[in-house]
């Protein structure tokens, strides 16, 4: 019995193979009669069903998606770098040593976080982070200024593709509010977002969870439905 399925199979094959050569053969011969060439191109119906379904699934599963809240450094545009050259320039340049890991463990700190873990990390009490802060700032942003800012790759082609699905977009970023909009119109990608929130809105700084609060309540969703998740781009 195994041997007869295999053979009807085999012969099944070829039945194909020989009906695809004679319309093949066919257009190829029509074309010649009107001086135009065609060739035919296979579609597997099966690969097709199943890339259809598929299709299918993940639209079901995006028209579930309500809203998207992006941070902003080191997801959408290319600044965060900056941040671990320029928090140790700006702590030498007050008598402060950095290592390149320390200034990693800033990232994302806002108030209050970031002025006591500095004043921890070098067991200093009277370390002026504001100043400090400042001055880094300043000499960020002169960097910005002269070489721009770099855009994520694929960053917009995701907020296009958000935009046309109707999902709400918020921005959750620890930069003030005034450089957040700053950078994002130096980019184009403002006119994006719904809701731009910074922590200078909230009482506590990320990594606490009152930012994302904060933005779920302005774009009008219950945190309870909100799934956090991050994407960062692999270092090279």
């Amino acid at each position: 019995m195994e041997e007869t399925a295999k053979e009807n199979g085999n012969l099944l094959n070829q039945a194909k193979e020989r009906a695809k050569s004679l319309i093949e053969g066919y257009v190829k011969n029509v074309g010649e009669q009107i001086g135009k060439e065609y060739t035919v191109e296979w579609v597997d119906a099966k690969a097709e069903e199943i890339k259809q379904k598929n299709k299918k699934r993940r639209n079901e599963k995006i028209s579930m998606i309500k809203a998207v809240i992006f941070d902003m450094d080191g997801t959408l545009i290319d600044t965060e770098k900056y941040y671990r050259i320029f928090w140790p320039k700006a702590l030498a340049h007050f008598g402060y040593e950095m290592s390149d890991e320390q200034a990693l463990s800033m990232r994302s700190l806002g108030r209050p976080y970031a002025p006591k873990h500095l004043k921890e990390m070098f067991h200093d009490e009277n370390l002026d982070y504001t100043t400090i802060r400042n001055y880094r700032k300043e000499i960020m942003e002169e960097c910005l200024q002269k070489n721009g800012i770099e855009l994520k790759k694929g960053a917009v082609e995701l907020l296009e593709f958000l935009k046309t699905k109707n999902v709400k977009r918020a921005i959750a970023t620890a930069t003030d509010e005034e450089r957040a909009r700053k950078y994002l119109k130096q980019i184009g990608l403002e006119p994006y977002f719904d809701k731009i929130i910074c922590a200078t809105m909230v009482e506590y700084g990320k990594p606490s969870p009152d930012i994302y609060e904060y933005a779920c309540s302005s774009l009008n969703f219950c945190q309870k439905n909100v799934w956090q998740w991050k994407i960062r781009q692999m270092e090279s």
